[in-house]
């Protein structure tokens, strides 16, 4: 339906910045790592405060514009020279924005930006059903964490405790004892 040699997802976190999380190069995952960006005087600002799809005709050409655009300049370190910002909303307060890159200048065409337009409510509603079961196993994951935590800790006091029990339950303790015990 369109060009995409590199999409990636980016999302705006609790301290202000916009997170790249996943990013996928030629159908395999990139190892571009999580990067955070600024947002403030860029790109991706504008595509999240009009809520409309961003056509970037010429990364390299736009990336030069302000310093202010190092995601740009990281797309086209990838060697993508062709971009779509879409806007997408979750539930609650999640907002991020899902990028489309060619390698090719020039490469999306007006029908390609209608046809995202129209997704971009079904893509903000899996990638925050997708973030929701992210953040669910990692909650599920500090749980089963601090389980842990609390079995190693509770074994040596059920000893420590059996311990006292026992000395408390001795006649012949001197007095200084008992009261320590």
């Amino acid at each position: 339906l369109m060009p995409v040699d590199w999409i990636g997802v980016l999302v705006v976190g609790v301290d202000g910045k916009i997170h790249l999380h996943k990013a996928f190069s030629d159908g395999e995952p990139d190892p571009i790592g999580q990067h955070s960006f600024v947002t403030d005087k860029t790109l991706l600002e504008e595509c999240l405060k009009t809520r409309q799809p961003l056509h970037i005709s010429d990364v390299a050409q736009l990336s030069q514009l302000s310093e202010h655009y190092v995601f740009l300049r990281q797309l086209l370190d990838r060697g993508r020279r062709d971009a779509i910002f879409l806007p997408v909303e979750g539930s609650g307060d999640l907002q991020g924005v899902a990028v489309f890159a060619t390698r090719y200048p020039n490469s999306y065409r007006t029908e390609h930006l209608e046809l995202l337009r129209n997704l971009g409510v079904l893509i903000g509603v899996s990638l925050a059903r997708t973030l929701q079961l992210v953040e669910s196993q990692r909650l599920a994951n500090i749980g089963q964490f601090a389980s842990s935590i609390v079995h190693e800790i509770r074994s040596p006091l059920a000893t420590i405790n059996l311990a006292l029990e026992h000395l408390d339950s001795l006649d012949e303790l001197p007095s200084n004892s008992r009261r320590r015990v």
